[in-house]
């Protein structure tokens, strides 16, 4: 069975020494670690048969080994978003989330609606679609926002380690991604319905040799 873990190691030794000796209890693993350690750009502290991947900017890196293989990751969404190529199927017990599927002035329609926001602690929070955006590079960004007078549910202010979590609308009682928090505030990040974003994961999962396609749910 494959342990994947997603962890914030606050850019702390000490902390990277922790894990490392949880690592020696696992078997197969994958952990996705935000704010990692670091000197002179590169990841420390890591086992040596452990691989890693790094960005460019120390805010995360992905640490896996015990007989997984990463074959291929390709980046998309100025690294926010990535598909990798498994050389093991992920084991039933992890759910697997569809996205939106895109269609026009979806960006529209969504605004105002609840959003399930997680944060680094499992924890749950009610906030509301508030911006899609076009970016530069293509690809669409959502900023979320929280009103407390509206008495929707609890919110929250992201902060640093909350990166990388998900935000989820339920479309037919199932909970369907729309975003991974990238700022912080009532959370924003890529949006997952956008139409380029499928087409470019489309053309990836494609590129690196998967049989695989991606999940779309209508909105309502």
């Amino acid at each position: 069975m494959i342990d994947i873990i997603q962890i914030n190691l606050k850019k702390a030794f000490v902390a990277t020494v922790e894990l490392n000796k949880t690592i020696k209890r696992l078997g197969e693993y994958i952990i996705l670690a935000t704010e990692p350690y670091k000197f002179k750009g590169k990841l420390r502290s890591v086992p040596p048969k452990a691989n890693t991947i790094c960005g460019s900017e120390p805010r995360a890196a992905i640490i896996y080994g015990n007989g997984i293989e990463l074959i291929k990751v390709d980046h998309l969404t100025n690294k926010d978003c990535a598909v990798g190529l498994l050389n093991d199927p992920v084991p039933k017990g992890y759910k697997v989330y569809p996205l939106l599927k895109p269609e026009p002035a979806l960006g529209e329609k969504l605004k105002g609606e609840f959003v399930l926001v997680t944060d680094q602690n499992r924890r749950l929070f009610v906030h509301e679609v508030g911006q899609i955006s076009k970016l530069t590079n293509g690809y669409s960004h959502i900023t979320l926002r929280y009103d407390a007078s509206k008495k929707i549910g609890y919110g929250k202010v992201l902060v640093r380690g909350d990166s990388g979590n998900p935000s989820f609308v339920m479309v037919k009682g199932e909970p369907v991604l729309i975003e991974t928090h990238h700022g912080g505030g009532a959370g924003a990040g890529p949006f997952y319905g956008d139409v380029d974003l499928h087409e470019k994961l489309k053309a990836a999962i494609q590129a690196l040799g998967g049989s695989g396609s991606i999940r779309t749910v209508a909105w309502r």
